[in-house]
């Protein structure tokens, strides 16, 4: 194997065996596995263009969004998570989009000002796209994260919703209640 291809796969080894570890209910080991640091290699390595690494990158970050700590979240904000995110939110693949959605809907689900940061990045209008989607689960993902959102909010942040989408995440929730699952 090349010294390239040999690198990758002890990354992707590294980035499965953390994924393991962080996919727990204890906020106190996500919360000390998940310094900046590492929080900001696993977000560069959620842009790799080699899907061995980056999906991993994204179950990693995903278990990390579940955190209850919202400075464990922050810590993710701050490093840019959502710009990955969004990038990844226009894959093709409908189980990265999947996941994609899963982890920002962990995001939606924290304090207000989490919400308004993900209300006022480029991925929450995919978000709402996917509120539309074909897929019966990417929409219900999709639309997880824009209920989280509104029901987290403050009145200011619903009403900039309402308005972003010209009231179109009503109708999707509206259409998400006749989805029989």
């Amino acid at each position: 194997l090349s010294i390239r291809r040999q690198r990758q796969m002890c990354i992707r080894d590294s980035l499965w065996t953390i994924s393991y570890l962080v996919d727990t209910d204890d906020d106190n080991l996500i919360a000390y596995i998940a310094q900046q640091d590492l929080v900001n290699k696993v977000i560069d390595h959620m842009g790799s263009k080699d899907l061995c690494v980056y999906i991993p990158a994204l179950r990693v970050m995903g278990n990390i969004l579940s955190a209850s700590d919202p400075a464990v979240i922050e810590r993710c904000l701050w490093g840019n998570v959502l710009d990955q995110l969004t990038n990844l939110m226009y894959q093709t693949n409908h189980n990265i989009v999947k996941e994609s959605l899963w982890a920002l809907s962990n995001i939606s689900a924290g304090p207000c000002s989490h919400i308004e940061r993900l209300v006022h990045s480029e991925v929450f209008d995919r978000v709402q796209a996917l509120t539309t989607s074909p897929n019966i689960d990417i929409r219900k993902e999709a639309t997880f994260v824009m209920c989280n959102a509104v029901t987290g909010a403050d009145f200011k942040i619903r009403t900039e919703i309402y308005e972003k989408t010209s009231g179109a995440v009503l109708r999707s929730f509206l259409k998400a209640l006749r989805i029989n699952d």
